[in-house]
């Protein structure tokens, strides 16, 4: 996928939702798609998936585009109080496989 071009990165937007939407995303402009942002709970270290439809059309653009749908933890604007610690307790949890391991799948 990303050849002798190197990788092409880019962020969608979900509180751009409404205005533009996942399946107007142009995915020939890149190699790998982030969904911004999936918060995280600050006690347990879990994703919060508040938007599982909205990150299931994301997930199956960006595949339709033969590209890779990743998700983008946090975000700059974050409602959790301590967003580095909250993933610091999931990426400490020993059962909790590393999410580069983990596919992208929606229930």
């Amino acid at each position: 996928m990303a050849g002798t071009n190197g990788i092409k990165g880019g962020y969608w937007l979900s509180k751009d939702a409404i205005g533009f939407p996942p399946e107007r995303i142009t995915t020939s402009n890149f190699t790998h798609l982030f969904y911004a942002f999936v918060p995280v709970n600050s006690t347990n270290g879990k994703l919060i998936i508040s938007k599982t439809q909205e990150i299931k059309n994301f997930v199956a653009t960006v595949a339709r585009g033969h590209k890779k749908a990743l998700l983008s933890i946090g975000g700059p604007r974050s409602t959790t109080e301590n967003p580095s610690n909250a993933i610091s307790v999931m990426a400490n949890d020993p059962n909790v496989p590393p999410l580069s391991t983990q596919p992208l799948m929606m229930p």
